[in-house]
């Protein structure tokens, strides 16, 4: 999960303790302070949240982020948690949500996560490094998809603003934090009841969800990824909010754990 802070604004620690509950395979933290950039990373996310929480009442004049990894590429060391430095630039870096496309998923033999690639080889290259240029934003919201989101902060003097946030529509806001995804909320919360409200279909831009399932009334879709149920991937936060198998993470129609635990499976 990755949650966004304007200037200004505090984060809510026990939303940064559910996401990282689930999204519980490296934390990381950075902060505008002044010229700099305060980034900490840890594998243990009561630390750093309350680390960040301190840091963060400290310095709240700048933009922020915090990320939780739930890894799909790359090796769980400190080396893949985000946010990374961007190419060579010391002076700004980029944290994500999501599977980048194909085109930097690292090689045979690279130990890197997607996102660290991405950061390394191609964000701060063209056509995607000018970020205050509306062309290379939409460009690179285009070759993101829908589905991943990425926030930028820089303190180099080259942009005119010191935080960017990527398909920053396919988050959410509440109480003025941004989260890449409803892994903030609680089951009891019921956020699924919330989806047709606060955005529509990534598929097919309806606007009603099932509540029980979290999928599209329309076309059957996810509604937090936008793939059908029986190819929503198990990374996907809808698979959190809705009843699914505990060993698998198949929701009951797809669940072959008890069919092949019986005599005959």
């Amino acid at each position: 999960m990755l949650t966004y802070l304007a200037p200004g604004i505090l984060p809510d620690a026990d939303a940064l303790a559910r996401g990282a509950e689930i999204n519980d395979q490296g934390h990381g933290f950075a902060i505008v302070v002044g010229d700099r950039i305060l980034v900490r990373k840890d594998h243990d996310p009561a630390r750093l949240i309350a680390t960040f929480a301190t840091a963060r009442a400290r310095h709240p004049e700048g933009p922020a982020l915090f990320h939780s990894r739930l890894a799909t590429h790359g090796s769980l060391s400190k080396a893949n948690m985000h946010p990374f430095r961007v190419g060579n630039d010391s002076r700004t870096v980029v944290a994500h949500n999501g599977i980048l496309p194909h085109s930097v998923h690292p090689g045979p033999g690279d130990r890197r996560s997607d996102t660290r690639v991405f950061a390394d080889e191609r964000l701060g290259n063209k056509p995607f490094a000018n970020y205050d240029d509306p062309t290379s934003r939409a460009r690179l919201e285009a070759w993101l998809g829908p589905f991943n989101k990425v926030a930028v902060l820089t303190v180099n003097r080259r942009y005119a603003e010191q935080a960017y946030v990527f398909n920053e529509n396919r988050g959410f806001y509440d109480n003025g934090v941004w989260y890449s995804n409803t892994d903030f909320t609680s089951r009891e919360e019921n956020l699924l009841e919330l989806w047709a409200d606060w955005r529509a279909c990534p598929t097919c831009n309806a606007s009603e969800a099932d509540v029980e399932t979290g999928l599209c009334e329309v076309c059957g879709s996810c509604v937090e990824c936008g793939e059908s149920e029986k190819d929503c991937s198990r990374w996907c936060a809808r698979r959190y909010l809705v009843e699914v198998c505990p060993g698998c993470r198949e929701v009951d129609r797809y669940c072959v754990c008890v069919e092949a635990m019986s005599p005959t499976g």
